[in-house]
C-alpha cells in the first residue's frame, strides 16, 4: 500500500507520546473510522496488539508502526 497515509515529522512525535503509555503487548497505533461525528463518519486511534493486526497494511516512522483498518 503506498501513499495510502503520510506520517509528518510533528505527528511521529505524537504518536511516540501516545505510544508511551500503551499497554506492554502493543505493537503499533490502528487508525480507523467510525460512523459517527457531523459528516458521519469520525477517525479513530487506538493501540493495536499483535493477534489484531496480522494481515494489515502499515506504515513505519520513527520506529512506530500506524496500522490501517481496511474498513
Amino acid at each position: 500500500m503506498n501513499n495510502i497515509l503520510t506520517v509528518t515529522d510533528k505527528a511521529s512525535n505524537q504518536l511516540k507520546k501516545i505510544f508511551r503509555s500503551a499497554p506492554s503487548d502493543t505493537v503499533g497505533i490502528l487508525l480507523g473510522i467510525d460512523k459517527a461525528g457531523c459528516n458521519g463518519y469520525s477517525y479513530k486511534l487506538d493501540f493495536a496488539k499483535k493477534n489484531e493486526v496480522e494481515n494489515l497494511e502499515y506504515v513505519q516512522r520513527n520506529n512506530i508502526k500506524v496500522f490501517i483498518d481496511p474498513k
